[in-house]
């Protein structure tokens, strides 16, 4: 059954309370003080004033400039200037800080969100960003799929999905006009579940699979024309690592699954990133300790290479292709700590970073101009959100904690074409957010 339970048009209540602590700036050391937004949007423009006066004759000729972003003195209308024209580096290229609050969604009760997903690509009508998770009204959880209007956060479309259990969306990718989503139906235990719908929201298949135990996938990636998910399934020989290759319409292809798992982390990863050629699975390995590890696959489904970083004890739960051809992974290093890492095409070690301090990462993306952003969680009193950016290098540009005072969860990532990062997750006990944050 399909229900669209809200909308634009039909009054999506919309509350919006965000608190910001920390500001970081790696290049220029700078800081800003806690602040607090009730606003959806935020910003404005540096201006830049010529005055002037000639003679045609020649006997006289003045000119006067006024404030210019970028000449290192903050002026009226500014909030920063570090002298420079690049973003993201603790002052923007318009005079306003990096990562600044630029709108925030959050879901009020009675209806209970969790935004654990995002995916955006860009189409013939502007960028298309899908957000997903569930929702609850009271009567069990349901899946949930909304179109975001990524300039203003305006919710375009908003459906619920019910196949007669309790649903959850922990995945979502593109696949020409096709949001396929991967995460887990509930009834005497978990199910992997797999649906796809239009980019208007409506649904056009779907797919339960059932093991002998608990199942459910955690993150689905395009790959090639079509698209794999993963997630972790119980088999015989206990849970394993599973790889599922999805084509848009709902076919499904070839199934890997792989012993590498001594710990299950509902619902944190495995993560995959895909590429035109192939997918790359990343999670955990046991050796002498729990490493995180790799593994990638070709279209057809065969092993290419497996990377396991034998000396980081950890696991990874995101990861994202990176237009080097190479693979960003985020990750819970032992005891408590974030790590995001970079490898190359075929699986080499790169760098890794412990910049972004957090207990652990739960979402990767890179922007367009190489730099990376990563979403997990703060160390703090309760849990609170850690959102980071980080240069093609891993060094920590700003860093931002979201709290609400209560528990809060970071789970999903994206940058959008123009540098916009969106964040989402859960806040507090009964709400999703979704929010957006300058370069």
């Amino acid at each position: 059954m399909l229900t669209d339970f809200s909308s634009v048009d039909a009054g999506v209540a919309l509350v919006v309370v965000f608190a910001l602590l920390g500001v970081g700036c790696a290049d220029d050391g700078g800081t800003t003080g806690a602040s607090t937004s009730t606003s959806t949007s935020a910003g404005s423009e540096a201006s830049t004033t010529d005055a002037s006066s000639s003679s045609m004759t020649g006997e006289s000729s003045t000119t006067a400039v006024g404030p210019v972003c970028g000449d290192g003195a903050v002026d009226a209308g500014e909030e920063c200037d570090d002298g420079n024209s690049m973003d993201g580096d603790g002052c923007n290229n318009d005079c306003m800080p990096s990562g600044r609050e630029l709108w925030v969604h959050l879901e009020s009760p009675p209806v209970i969100a969790s935004v654990a997903a995002i995916a955006s690509k860009m189409s013939e009508g502007g960028e298309l960003v899908v957000v997903g998770g569930f929702v609850d009204e009271g009567t069990g959880n349901d899946a949930w799929l909304a179109r975001v209007d990524p300039k203003t956060g305006a919710m375009l479309w908003s459906k619920r999905f019910d196949f007669g259990a309790d649903e959850r969306v922990h995945g979502l990718t593109i696949v020409g006009d096709e949001v396929i989503a991967a995460g887990t139906q509930r009834g005497a235990d978990r199910d992997v579940l797999l649906f796809g719908a239009s980019d208007a929201g409506e649904l056009g298949w779907h797919e339960v699979l059932v093991s002998v135990g608990e199942d459910y996938a955690t993150a689905i990636a395009r790959v090639g024309t079509g698209a794999v998910a993963t997630g972790l399934v119980t088999t015989e020989e206990g849970v394993q690592i599973w790889a599922q290759r999805v084509e848009a319409g709902g076919a499904l292809g070839w199934t890997r699954t792989y012993p590498w798992v001594t710990v299950t982390l509902y619902p944190l990863g495995p993560g995959v990133a895909g590429f035109s050629d192939r997918a790359v699975i990343a999670n955990s390995r046991k050796t002498d300790v729990v490493s995180e590890a790799l593994i990638a696959l070709d279209l057809g489904g065969a092993e290419l290479w497996t990377t396991v970083l034998d000396e980081v004890p950890g696991t990874i739960q995101a990861a994202a292709p990176a237009m080097s051809g190479g693979i960003f992974t985020a990750s819970k290093i032992v005891p408590n700590g974030l790590a995001v890492r970079s490898f190359a095409a075929d699986g080499a070690s790169v760098w890794g970073s412990i910049d972004c301090a957090g207990l652990n990462g739960r979402g990767v993306a890179e922007g367009p101009d190489g730099t990376i952003a990563v979403i997990g969680l703060a160390e703090a009193s309760t849990d609170d959100i850690r959102l980071c950016k980080l240069s093609p290098s891993g060094k920590l540009m700003w860093e931002r904690t979201l709290d609400s005072g209560g528990d809060d969860y970071g789970y999903a990532v994206v940058v959008l074409s123009d540098g916009t990062v969106l964040a989402g997750g859960d806040w507090g006990a009964s709400q999703g957010v979704l929010a957006a944050f300058s370069p």
